[in-house]
């Protein structure tokens, strides 16, 4: 018999996704810092890497009072020009199937994709997903 599942345990609030300090071990870095507390000190009190330290301190002065520093948002698999030419060729062969677009207009992204840049413009063109010509 298989054994049962131990329930979770509550989580924390003081916690965010991932492996990164919580904003309180972070003010205590930062106030250790500024009372000429060395980093190698630091990390001995805290049971922390030094490296963890040092990145804690080198990225103190871009947090805004204390919040978490955003990250950068995934860059697009297309530019402009792909995506001008991918509408220009949906206007012009309105028939052709989602793979077709990709292979005539050289594009290297997904299905997904064109249909999200489908979607945002202002005249919605619908393709199908396959197309068998009699």
């Amino acid at each position: 018999m298989l054994q049962h599942r131990t329930p979770l345990g509550a989580i924390s609030t003081n916690h965010i996704p991932g492996k990164h300090l919580s904003p309180y071990l972070q003010g205590k870095v930062a106030s250790a810092a500024f009372a000429s507390v060395k980093p190698g000190g630091i990390a001995k009190a805290l049971n922390l890497h030094r490296d963890t330290i040092n990145y804690t301190l080198l990225q103190d002065n871009k947090r805004n009072k204390g919040k978490t520093i955003p990250k950068a948002a995934r860059r697009r698999s297309y530019t402009l020009a792909k995506e001008r030419k991918l509408l220009q060729h949906v206007r012009k062969f309105p028939k052709d199937s989602y793979e077709d677009v990709i292979r005539a207009c050289n594009l290297s992204c997904k299905v997904s994709t064109i249909k999200k840049i489908l979607a945002n413009q202002t005249t919605y063109i619908v393709l199908s997903s396959s197309r068998v010509d009699p």
